[in-house]
């Protein structure tokens, strides 16, 4: 396999929180990284952006009430940050710009609404709906939405869940995990023909899949190295397979008694951002990794909070 070379603005925040001598950022590495975290410890997860090399961080929603989630981040190369948001009662779809300004709900329903990925140019948005059946509990299919019009289309229609949608940078395919005999694996939606191939096939949960910029491969996290169920708690690593499925995952971010997910790559596909936690800790960090250097690896976000989904701001550098 080739190798990957891989409203008013919010006050800025200085990451205050960093214990310990942490290494200075390497020189060139530049750009924005958007994550959910806790810090404001309101009892709410909401969207932060964090800016590099500085690592200051700037707040975009402001979501009071303990439990509330801010949540599945995804940002397209025109501008908007789409997340799905638990502060009406239950899951729906919200656009937002990456200075906190013109925050939006695009969808108002009586089930939830997940997963949002947006195409390159802003103007379509896909996601993962719980849709209710006549038999039987509700399902997660695909949906697409045209925003300017709001109107929708059913994508998909299975018995199957299928989650964690991420749009392909060249705007033809859309990658997500759907649930087979109860263990997820990771699809590719050709939106031009309308079918799904199945990339990996693992007894394993393989979630969360990210495209490198030539849309050429994937980026994912997977518990299927982790053979011992460590203090209750399955462990995921992150791999990367190319995006036709010919060849085995490879394995690219591991560590022993820790957890690593969500990942997101770079514009130049050289950083791999990801969160991070080990099994005895009760807080979750925010960490980049080198895709070329295993030893070259950066903690950037780091506090007693619960810091996920980190997601790069995409450029056409």
């Amino acid at each position: 396999m080739k190798r990957i070379l891989l409203f008013p603005i919010a006050a800025i925040i200085a990451v205050l929180a960093v214990t310990g001598c942490e290494k200075p950022l390497p020189e060139g590495l530049k750009g924005e990284i958007a994550f959910i975290s806790s810090m404001d410890d309101d009892g709410a997860f909401d969207i932060y952006v964090i800016s590099l090399p500085s690592k200051e961080i700037r707040q975009l929603t402001h979501t009071e009430g303990r439990g509330i989630e801010n949540v599945w981040l995804d940002w397209c190369l025109a501008g908007p940050i789409a997340f799905a948001s638990t502060r009406d009662g239950n899951y729906e779809i919200y656009m937002i710009n990456p200075d906190g300004s013109c925050e939006v709900r695009l969808t108002e329903n009586d089930y939830d609404d997940f997963y949002p990925t947006l195409r390159w140019d802003g103007k379509k948005i896909a996601f993962s709906s719980s849709v209710a059946t006549k038999k039987g509990p509700p399902q997660k299919d695909i949906f697409i939405m045209d925003i300017a019009t709001r109107k929708t289309k059913r994508i998909t229609r299975t018995p199957e869940d299928e989650i964690a949608l991420n749009w392909s940078p060249d705007g033809k395919k859309i990658a997500y995990s759907k649930y087979v005999r109860g263990q997820p694996d990771i699809f590719i939606l050709d939106l031009a023909t309308k079918t799904s191939t199945r990339i990996t096939d693992n007894p394993g949960e393989d979630l969360n899949p990210v495209w490198t910029s030539d849309s050429k491969y994937l980026i994912f996290s997977s518990d299927r190295t982790d053979t011992v169920n460590v203090a209750g708690e399955r462990l995921y690593s992150i791999f990367t397979v190319d995006a036709e499925g010919k060849t085995p995952p490879e394995l690219l971010i591991h560590k022993e008694k820790y957890t690593m997910g969500s990942p997101s790559i770079s514009p130049d596909n050289k950083w791999i951002a990801y969160q991070f936690k080990r099994v005895d800790w009760n807080w979750m960090y925010i960490g980049i990794r080198s895709t070329t250097n295993p030893k070259e690896s950066y903690t950037l976000v780091k506090n007693i909070y619960f810091n996920r989904n980190p997601v790069w701001k995409p450029t056409l550098d």
